[in-house]
């Protein structure tokens, strides 16, 4: 009886230390980097909230927010994000990325647990729209996934969140990016002074804007 005892307490060191280890293992392979954000001195105020502030976008273009909740859970988590394929930036708990998008239909992509979840959204201009990054967990997987929130929910959590400076880099691109006219997405003006830029100056705002990050 005592042999039978000491083996079933062997057993169970053995089990939970192969779960202790392929926790680690999960934990070091997800571990997050800081993302750079606007989150001190007064310009990072104002860039925040502009944003939070939920403008209308420049002329012949869409808002589009990706929000990361303020969770302990998956807060050792960076997950990329894309729109058509082109990469937009990595996430990191309490943050989030302003975009433009020019009206239609386009491909919202998430790094999950292996590649990519997607989610098709319709985009109409003169209007912002809403996504929320998800950190999904299951059994020694932590996953990731987009889904479409109100404006009011959006509201709520952009006021716990800052923005994220924007990382765009085509080399960090899916191997399928649509680069297409119309695809992908430009980062939003950063203040309500670049807003009044892009509108002054039309089609060379994107340029502009891109010299005062």
């Amino acid at each position: 009886m005592n042999k039978i005892k000491t083996l079933v307490k062997q057993f169970k060191y053995k089990l939970l230390s192969v779960v202790a280890v392929a926790t680690c293992a999960a934990l070091l392979t997800g571990c997050a980097t800081r993302v750079e954000s606007y989150d001190k001195g007064v310009e990072a105020e104002k860039v925040n909230l502009y944003a939070k502030s939920l403008p209308k976008p420049p002329k012949g273009y869409a808002g589009l927010y990706f929000i990361r909740e303020v969770l302990v859970q998956g807060a050792n988590l960076n997950k990329d994000l894309y729109v058509d394929g082109q990469f937009v930036g990595e996430t990191y708990v309490g943050r989030f990325f302003y975009r433009l998008v020019k009206p239609g239909t386009h491909l919202l992509q998430t790094e999950s647990s292996i590649g990519v979840n997607n989610l098709v959204g319709e985009f109409k201009e003169g209007e912002n729209y809403f996504y929320q990054q998800e950190i999904v967990y299951r059994p020694m997987v932590q996953g990731a996934r987009l889904v479409k929130i109100s404006e009011n929910d959006a509201f709520k959590l952009l006021m716990n969140a800052v923005r994220a400076k924007d990382q765009d880099d085509r080399t960090r691109d899916l191997a399928d990016a649509d680069y297409s006219e119309g695809k992908g997405s430009i980062p939003a003006p950063l203040t309500g002074d670049d807003a009044e830029a892009w509108q002054r100056l039309g089609n060379k705002a994107q340029e502009v804007l891109k010299t005062m990050e």
